[in-house]
């Protein structure tokens, strides 16, 4: 209150200054007026900041006990324990046990191979009526194992592999049998009987194939042997291929074109003679004619092209054929087909225009063509003619009606391609094929088969015939 009103006199002094003259005394002081009302509550101040944390009070009671946990996990294994001690074996039946892992016979030849083996009863009981059987291609020889093989105890069994049947390699499984089971036993070894007959005069062979037959042995042994095809006559050596396409063939006949034999159509001693023809110790150097190709039937015949410096094989070719002898061939009819069809060849390495193996289907003997009177000993069925009547073969005669002394005979002619008609012929002496151009006569002049040949062609190659 008392602040009120001295605002009030101060304004009323103010307004009289304004507008009065000097202020005069101040009058006495007025008692005290009653207190004014008291004023609102101020806010609350910001507060202190906390004081230190007092003494902890005492422990309170334990509480109440919690549920129990869950099981903790199995703890790991202890160590195995150590094996207790072996019981006592019981007794051993009987049982049968070979004492060798196999028997080997090795090579056999004409007497019986022999081997032992020794059979064991290792169980405690007899093995009773012990038996033992051997494989086929041989044979049980002896045995000591009677009819009761005790515990403990052996025998011997002695097996043989026979010097006959089919011969080759054998193997197969020995058994031994009884009341103790059985046994096995590997038995192993080769039947390899000589190359016989023929190996000598006595006895002979009918034939090659014959040989063979009768020898399996003699497969792949080419060479000479001796043979009597009438079983009449003296025997005599031949030359058999036991190879080629199965072996068994007989050598009848050899062409050597450069030994400066001419065997051409003419030469019918040669052709058509029974008789042997050049001698049997140069049969792969000269011309040649074996008295078996006289005397030995066949249903098979087999051409040879070999290599004349080493006679190495280049080639072959056979033909299935009726039952002929090589003679039957040329003295029969003119244009007699031998052979009735090819069996088997090997002529990748033979040349391409040779005309046996590589040209025509079947053999044909005493081949004539017309008009010229062109003739071939043995030729083929259907060579690649061109313009001109030329046969091409072994044993040949070109132009034979027209002028028989002037023009070509040879061992061999040969048509070097159908573009041009060239031929190829071997000379009236020793040395290789000459050309004849374009088939007109011209001798000597017409240069070597070499400057028009195609490859892969040989400046010469001979001829063995074979029969089976």
């Amino acid at each position: 209150m008392l602040g009120r009103r001295t605002s009030l006199l101060s304004l009323s002094l103010c307004l009289c200054v304004a507008c009065a003259g000097a202020t005069g005394p101040q009058g006495a002081t007025g008692a005290t007026g009653p207190d004014g009302a008291t004023g609102a509550t101020g806010s609350a101040g910001s507060r202190g900041p906390t004081g230190a944390t007092g003494a902890a009070g005492s422990q309170g009671p334990t509480g109440a006990t919690g549920a129990a946990g869950s099981q903790g996990s199995t703890g790991a294994t202890g160590a195995t324990g150590g094996q207790g001690p072996t019981g006592a074996t019981g007794p051993v039946a009987s049982l049968l046990e070979w004492q060798e892992a196999s028997l080997s016979f090795g090579s056999v030849t004409t007497t019986d191979g022999s081997q032992t083996a020794t059979l064991a009863n290792v169980g405690d009981q007899p093995a009773n009526n012990p038996t033992v059987t051997a494989p086929a291609g041989f044979a049980v020889g002896s045995t000591t194992c009677g009819s009761s093989l005790a515990g403990g105890a052996s025998c011997t069994v002695t097996f043989t592999l026979p010097a006959s049947g089919d011969p080759g390699p054998r193997s197969g499984i020995a058994f031994a049998t009884s009341t103790g089971g059985s046994a096995e036993l590997l038995l192993t070894g080769t039947f390899a009987p000589p190359c016989s007959p023929g190996t000598a005069s006595a006895p002979a062979g009918a034939s090659c194939s014959a040989i063979l037959a009768a020898s399996p042995a003699c497969a792949g042994q080419d060479g000479v042997f001796w043979i009597d095809p009438t079983g009449a006559s003296a025997p005599f050596q031949a030359h058999c291929d036991m190879t080629t396409d199965s072996g068994g063939w007989t050598f009848v006949m050899g062409v050597v074109p450069t030994d400066g034999d001419i065997v051409d159509w003419t030469n019918l001693a040669f052709w058509l003679g029974p008789n042997e023809y050049g001698t049997f110790e140069n049969r792969f150097v000269g011309d040649y004619k074996s008295p078996a190709a006289s005397l030995v039937v066949g249903t098979n015949v087999l051409i040879e092209i070999t290599d004349p410096v080493d006679g190495s094989l280049i080639g072959w070719r056979d033909w299935v054929m009726p039952a002929h002898r090589l003679n039957d061939f040329f003295t029969g009819s003119n244009n007699f087909v031998v052979t009735s069809s090819p069996k088997s060849q090997s002529i990748a390495n033979v040349y391409a225009w040779e005309p046996l193996l590589q040209q025509g289907t079947n053999l044909i003997a005493n081949r004539i063509f017309n008009p010229n009177g062109d003739c071939t000993r043995l030729g083929v069925t259907n060579p690649p003619f061109t313009a001109d009547d030329n046969e091409p073969g072994l044993g040949t005669g070109m132009n034979q009606g027209s002028m028989p002394d002037q023009y070509r005979h040879s061992d061999v002619e040969l048509q070097l391609d159908t573009g041009a008609d060239r031929w190829c012929s071997t000379p009236t002496g020793p040395g290789t094929y000459i050309l004849l151009g374009t088939d007109s006569w011209c001798g000597s002049s017409c240069g070597t088969c070499q400057a028009s040949a195609q490859p892969p062609y040989s400046p010469s190659w001979n001829y063995r015939l074979f029969v089976r």
